[in-house]
Order: C-alpha cells, then sequence, then structure tokens
C-alpha cells in the first residue's frame, strides 16, 4: 500500500515535471512566434510609411491592409494602428475608390485618434465630401457626437478645438479656389457639415452659405454663441445679403467687435469691403456705429500706404484712392461717434488729450479734413502735426496724407500767400537753427498759413 502510494507520487511528480518542461518549451515557442509577428508588424508599417511618402497608393492599400490584418485583438486602439487607417482612407480616395474610403473611415473609432490623427481624418472626410457624392452625413454626425460628449459643462476639449480649427479651414476663400481646381472636384467641402445645422458653428456656417433665405440665415445667426468660432464668411454672407449687424436682440461687447473685425480684415479683407460699402448708421445706434468703426480701423491697418513702385499707374491711383476713402470714412464715423459720446468742450484741439486713445487720432483726421475742405492747407498741415505728436504710429498714415496733398491735391496759393511765404522763409534763414527765434517764427500765424509752402518735406518737419 505504502509502495503503491510512493509510486503514484513519483508517477505524479514525473508527470508535473514533463508538464513543467512542456509548458516551458510551448512558451518559447509562443514568444519565437510573437516576436517573429512583432517583426513583420514593424516592416510592414515601415513600408507602408515609405509608400505614403512617396505616394505609391496602390502599395499604400497593400501594405496598410495586411498591417491590420495582423494587428492581434483588443489593438484598434494604437497610435500607428490609426495612422494606417487613415493612410488607407487617403489611400483609397487618391485612387478614386471612393466607396472602399468611405468603408475605412466607418472603421475608424473617432474617440481613438489623438489631436494630429482628428485633424487629418477631418480634412480627408473634406476631401472625400469634395470630389465624390458619396454619403458622407453619417461619418461627420457620428464624429460630432463622439467630440459634443466630450465636451462637457461648455469646456471645448481638444476633439472640439481639432474640429473646429480644421472645419475653418474649409470654409476660406483660399481653400475653396485651390479645391475647385482639382480634376474631380465635384462639391464644396465645406457643404460637408451641412448635416450639423443648428448643432455647432461650422453647420451654421455651411448653412448661410448655402441659402439666400433671409430668415434662416437670421435664425442661424441668433443661434451663434461665440462670434469668434463662427467663419467669418458666413458672416459676410450674412451681411451681404442684408442682414443688420450687430443683430439687435445679441449687442456686442467692444472686444468682440474688434476681435471680429481683425478676422474680417484677414484674407479676403471684408472688412475693406464693407468700410466702404456700409451706409452711414443711424446716429442714436451706438451698436452699429461702433462695428462700422471697427471695421474701418481694421482695414486701415491693412493698407500699404507706401505704394510698391513696381505697380503701374493705374493700380497706384486706385489704390492710393481707396486707401483714402478709408481714412475720410474713419473721420466720417469718428465725427459722428464722438458727438454721441462726448460733450462739445471734449471735442477741441485743447481737449483731444483727454479723449481715449482709439479717438484721439480720430479727431485730429476729423478736424483736418474739415480743415482742407474748407480750402485751409496749412490747417490741414498743423493739425496732422499736431495729432502726430501724440499719435507717433500714425507716421506712414500722414506720411501718405501729405504725399496726396503735393501730388494732385495742393491748392494753387494766391500771389499774397506766396510774398508772405517768402517773408517768412527770409525770416527762417536768418536765424541760426538754435536760435529761440526760430520757434517763435514758426508759431506764428503768417507762418501756419504758409508752412505747406515753405517745409519741402512735411513729415519729416513735423515728427522733429
Amino acid at each position: 500500500m505504502q509502495k503503491s502510494t510512493r509510486h503514484s507520487k513519483n508517477k505524479r511528480a514525473s508527470s508535473s515535471g514533463l508538464r513543467g518542461k512542456q509548458g516551458q518549451r510551448n512558451t518559447a515557442t509562443l514568444r519565437i512566434e510573437s516576436a517573429k509577428t512583432l517583426s513583420k508588424m514593424d516592416m510592414l508599417y515601415h513600408w507602408f510609411c515609405a509608400a505614403r511618402e512617396k505616394e505609391v497608393w496602390p502599395q499604400v492599400v497593400q501594405y496598410a491592409s495586411e498591417y491590420l490584418k495582423a494587428q492581434p485583438d483588443g489593438a484598434r486602439a494604437a497610435g500607428p494602428v490609426c495612422g494606417t487607417q487613415l493612410g488607407l482612407c487617403e489611400a483609397f480616395i487618391h485612387l478614386k475608390q471612393y466607396k472602399k474610403a468611405l468603408s475605412a473611415f466607418a472603421n475608424i473609432e473617432a474617440e481613438t485618434l489623438d489631436a494630429e490623427q482628428l485633424e487629418a481624418y477631418i480634412s480627408l472626410l473634406m476631401l472625400l465630401h469634395a470630389c465624390t457624392t458619396a454619403d458622407t452625413a453619417p461619418a461627420v454626425l457620428r464624429l460630432y457626437e463622439v467630440i459634443r460628449m466630450e465636451a462637457g459643462d461648455g469646456v471645448k476639449v481638444f476633439r472640439a478645438a481639432c474640429f473646429d480649427k480644421a472645419s475653418k479651414r474649409s470654409f476660406t476663400a483660399s481653400y475653396r479656389r485651390k479645391e475647385e481646381q482639382a480634376d474631380n472636384y465635384w462639391r464644396p467641402a465645406y457643404t460637408l457639415f451641412l448635416p450639423l445645422e443648428s448643432q455647432c458653428d461650422a453647420g451654421r456656417a455651411a448653412t448661410i452659405l448655402t441659402t439666400e433665405d433671409t430668415l434662416l440665415i437670421h435664425r442661424e445667426l441668433t443661434a451663434v454663441e461665440d462670434w469668434l468660432a463662427l467663419p467669418v464668411e458666413a458672416l459676410a454672407h450674412a451681411i451681404q445679403k442684408g442682414e443688420p449687424f450687430p443683430i439687435p436682440e445679441k449687442p456686442l461687447t467692444l472686444e468682440e467687435q474688434e476681435s471680429l473685425a481683425e478676422r474680417m480684415a484677414e484674407g479676403e479683407n471684408f472688412a475693406k469691403w464693407f468700410a466702404l460699402r456700409l451706409p452711414m448708421p443711424d446716429t442714436d445706434n451706438l451698436q452699429n456705429l461702433s462695428w462700422l468703426r471697427a471695421l474701418v480701423a481694421a482695414a486701415l491697418r491693412t493698407c500699404t500706404w507706401e505704394l510698391p513702385e513696381n505697380w503701374d499707374s493705374q493700380r497706384r491711383e486706385i489704390a492710393a484712392r481707396e486707401n483714402m476713402a478709408l481714412i475720410r470714412r474713419f473721420a466720417e464715423v469718428e465725427t459722428v461717434l464722438l458727438q454721441r459720446i462726448h460733450t462739445p468742450d471734449m471735442l477741441t484741439e485743447e481737449n483731444a488729450l483727454l479723449l481715449e486713445p482709439m479717438h484721439r487720432w480720430g479727431l485730429y483726421c476729423a478736424l483736418a479734413f474739415e480743415a482742407l475742405d474748407e480750402g485751409n492747407p496749412n490747417g490741414y498741415l498743423r493739425l496732422l502735426r499736431k495729432g502726430l505728436t501724440v499719435c507717433t504710429s500714425e507716421s506712414d498714415m500722414v506720411q501718405f496724407l501729405i504725399n496726396r496733398l503735393l501730388e494732385g491735391s495742393k491748392p494753387i496759393a494766391s500771389p499774397e500767400l506766396l510774398a508772405l511765404a517768402r517773408k517768412v522763409r527770409a525770416a527762417l534763414a536768418s536765424c541760426d537753427p538754435d536760435d529761440p527765434a526760430v520757434q517763435r517764427i514758426k508759431e506764428s500765424e503768417a507762418y501756419k498759413k504758409t508752412a505747406w509752402l515753405i517745409e519741402p518735406e512735411p513729415l519729416e518737419q513735423m515728427i522733429q
């Protein structure tokens, strides 16, 4: 009995030992096979990347498909896997295998993409949408549902920020011109976001740009929560179609107006277009007056004051006239706005320094044009000089204004004024430059009347 027991124990021990050795061999085999698989996947990924860089799209499809098939279960969320899926979508689009591209998009889980991959996903989806009639609505709706679920408490997480950045690009004129030049162009990429109407700014912008219905435009605009997130192309289209802006029900802060105007001055420069064409608002409509001023100020900052010499005379003259029209509009708006927010006592040369910096130069511009329009060029130059001493950043604009005066708008001096100018010039010539008498002469009424005839380069004299 004891012998049998010992034999059984030895047998179990022996059997256990065999299983242990066999288990070790199996584990080693698995490790070898795993290493081979890993090496194979590494090579496939390397070949895929090389083919994608060289844009050899059939090879991209081959290596991407093999790489994805070789993935073990549960590895679908890995970064390289997502990148490979995106590469597969891109390859199918370039090969014009659009149904396969749409199926490839359906296999990508948006929540697994990092920031760079998400931007690429949206860009490729826009490309597929633009060159086909494929139904991309399910893909964009699925994507936005992921983004919407993640943006809790009104805080935009990185996916929402990536979505805004990528979608805005499709609305720009430069992007639209480029896509229209493609051989397989079918429709604007921004129409991808039409299924998101009333859900997000990209959806609202797409809806506005594709409609002439003013009621629909108004409805979409009144739903905007963040004006700085709305593509400005949509806002420009709405204003061109007659939509009052700012919307009476949604007044804007000064900061919002200025930020919007700055954005509208980029690219197509809608700010300049509207600054020159929008009618002057009623004097009691401060929202609209302030908005027009923001547009004019933003447009002025884009002006080329020193016109390039290689421009032909016609182009130079057109640009110069637009620049002058903008400055005139600026002075016009400032005059009305200042009269609405300040007492008459504040709107004088003596009290100009008490105005906010944003209005100080506006007052001097308005006073200078008033003098010029009354046939008083010396007063015009004097006011520009005085304005420049407290608004030194406007020197380029002042130089432009003086050049225009000297080139084509300079009045003809009367014989009496010419005689006075000769006397003042002689008095200045008789003094040493450091003589206090020079300053007294320049402060005299005679000098103020003839400065524009005496000084060969007025701006340089003004800056001193």
